[in-house]
């Protein structure tokens, strides 16, 4: 019974580390898209202002 349990702690541990990465991942891939935002905005700023 033991060993039993020593894989299913191993499994959830593996999930929960899967889990956390998975999550850094979309942490980072968000901070992309607001760094891209960013510059997609200024340029349309800078656009909107050589028209006038």
């Amino acid at each position: 019974m033991a060993e039993l349990d020593d894989v299913v702690y191993t499994a959830i541990g593996f999930a929960v580390l899967a889990f956390q990465r998975t999550q850094v991942a979309r942490r980072e891939i968000e901070r992309e898209l607001a760094s891209i935002g960013r510059s997609v905005s200024s340029h349309v700023r800078e656009a909107a202002t050589f028209e006038d």
